[in-house]
């Protein structure tokens, strides 16, 4: 299936949200890439971004949209600066379409209670006091308030066909040949003659389905894989590399930290068994 926004529709929605709530929301599709994003002017999140906390911030929310991924409900957590950030599921047909994400919610009027988890920004922290409390603050109860209004925008959502799915049989093969041949050569050309198209129909139906190349999809199927493989079994992880396609252990490691930044056995630690 083939997941289709209408972008004018969600950013419409999303943004009456935020001149209301003062607070950021996106919508990201299955794989956590933005599709549409109100941003609101933020002091507190721009002076840890821009002294090297961007990458804490996104790392931070790949691991909320995880968590609501292996949980498929309503999920929130506090960022690693202290913040409570929420995720809605879209789910149709028992098929997740994508994830409202809402972030930068203060929870306290107390600057010291997350003092310690930015310490590492060194002197800065009065300066950082004085933006902290400009965030907007809500309540408990007014939190539940946003839980259920995102549900009801997701449902909205829905019903105005502002994300729905359309068939793409080519899309469709195409997934299936890739997550049963993953230990393969997954090059264009092997698609297109297992598939039985050619390059310029594969290029487009790619984009158009799933909004990357053809090399990013097979790269993020190994990765969803491979990530499985660490949470759900005993596998070395040079087993699991040799499973999912990569060319070697380190080019593995390589990509895990790129995209995840983890190493596969810390994100196994993280995510595994108990």
């Amino acid at each position: 299936m083939q997941v289709v926004y209408n972008l004018e529709k969600l950013n419409e929605m999303l943004q009456a949200f935020s001149d209301v709530t003062r607070l950021n929301v996106s919508f990201v599709d299955q794989n956590f890439d933005q599709i549409v994003g109100v941003p609101r002017p933020c002091a507190f999140c721009d002076m840890i971004q821009t002294c090297g906390g961007e990458e804490r911030c996104v790392c931070s929310d790949r691991v909320l949209l995880e968590k609501c991924r292996k949980s498929g409900c309503p999920t929130m957590h506090f960022c690693h600066a202290g913040l409570l950030d929420i995720t809605i599921p879209l789910v149709q047909n028992h098929l997740v379409l994508g994830y409202l994400l809402l972030g930068r919610i203060r929870r306290t009027h107390d600057f010291r209670e997350v003092r310690d988890r930015l310490l590492w920004l060194g002197e800065q922290q009065e300066v950082l006091e004085r933006a902290f409390d400009e965030l907007v603050y809500y309540d408990e109860q007014q939190v539940r308030g946003l839980v259920r209004i995102l549900i009801a925008i997701v449902s909205q959502i829905l019903n105005d066909s502002a994300v729905r799915t359309q068939s793409n049989h080519i899309a469709e093969q195409l997934a299936e040949y890739v997550q049963t041949h993953l230990e393969m050569s997954l090059k264009v050309d092997v698609l297109c003659r297992n598939l039985g198209v050619s390059k310029n129909t594969l290029y487009e139906c790619v984009k158009s389905a799933f909004g990357c190349t053809v090399s990013d999809y097979v790269r993020r199927c190994r990765l969803e894989k491979a990530k499985t493989y660490l949470c759900e079994t005993d596998m070395s992880v040079g087993e699991i590399a040799e499973r999912c396609g990569f060319a070697n252990v380190p080019y593995f490691f390589k990509l895990m930290q790129k995209y995840e930044f983890t190493t596969p056995r810390r994100y196994r630690k993280a995510h595994g068994r108990a």
